[in-house]
């Protein structure tokens, strides 16, 4: 049994991650902004392992890490602004939580006597526009937008501070209790209302990655020697076109019109990623295919 720390463990991804690591016997610690009630798709059977916090503000973080005699064996550093859209609505709040959230942690569990595994949550959006299929790890780093930019900040201070690191790298993460305002969620509901599904850019593409296939990932790293000093892109590893995924979701539900606008300047082109590196040093494995990955998520939005 492990004790794993999750910072930012109320959101979608974090309360997957939850769930599978507590089904396996693990010891799990959450620190979040929002009570378990209050968090995507979360029940509330975590009471004394949750610390709520009133705001992104580093002292009140630090203050809420477990002390020394409850330090983790494992950090996995979700902490952040959940997209684009959160960063540009409030930067300042999205620099402090992005940057000085990632190096505050870090220097705290640098101090600690069990030296634990330091796992950053990353995201593709750090290599900018790329329409190549099968984009490696190795691939420039050159992000077009804040999000990406602050991700790709907070990947350098983890490798500068952490004495024992992993970086992951997903890609449009999808499933069940998605947060509402991501662009699958945001279809569905559509869907339901039999409104339109409005689709920035024909020939866009996405490499989606079903949450149950990312969380399974970022497991395999745990306490694994050989993602020490590694960094993983954890993603399908197939991407296909966004319209695509609408015209799934208006068939199933058997409502909805999708409709094709301008492509979205905000956000990078981006292609498939490369998980060879990911398959051969941690048994990598990702199941869900898109199509099905859309139906389970469906199915419990109607549940």
């Amino acid at each position: 049994m492990k004790n794993i720390l999750i910072t930012g463990g109320g959101g979608f991804i974090g309360t997957h991650l939850r769930r599978k690591l507590e089904e396996q016997g693990h010891k799990v610690q959450i620190i979040d902004i929002n009570h378990p009630d209050q968090s995507a798709g979360q029940d509330v059977t975590i009471e004394k392992t949750w610390a709520t916090l009133p705001g992104w503000h580093i002292e009140e973080f630090v203050k809420a890490l477990p002390n020394d005699e409850n330090d983790p064996d494992i950090v996995v550093h979700m902490a952040a602004e959940p997209n684009l859209r959160a960063v540009k609505a409030n930067p300042e709040q999205a620099y402090r939580t992005m940057t000085m959230g990632v190096m505050n942690v870090v220097k705290r569990f640098n101090e600690s006597t069990i030296d634990p595994q330091f796992i950053f949550i990353s995201s593709s959006m750090v290599y900018g526009n790329f329409d190549d299929d099968g984009v490696e790890e190795t691939h420039p780093l050159r992000p077009v937008d804040p999000y990406g930019r602050l991700k790709l900040i907070g990947e350098d201070i983890t490798k500068a501070l952490s004495n024992k690191w992993t970086i992951v790298r997903p890609s449009a993460v999808y499933g069940p209790n998605d947060n509402l305002d991501r662009v699958i969620p945001i279809w569905i509901n559509a869907a339901m209302n039999d409104e339109v599904l409005k689709v920035n850019g024909a020939g866009t593409f996405l490499d989606f990655t079903y949450v149950d296939d990312l969380c399974n990932g970022l497991i395999a790293t745990f306490d694994n020697n050989d993602a020490f000093g590694q960094t993983f892109n954890l993603t399908r590893g197939k991407s296909i076109p966004i319209e695509n995924v609408a015209r799934h979701i208006v068939n199933v539900i058997g409502k909805g019109k999708v409709e094709i606008g301008l492509s979205d300047l905000d956000y990078p082109s981006r292609g498939t990623l490369n998980i060879n590196k990911a398959k051969t040093i941690l048994g990598y494995d990702p199941k869900w295919e898109i199509s099905a990955g859309v139906n389970k998520t469906i199915e419990a939005w109607r549940s």
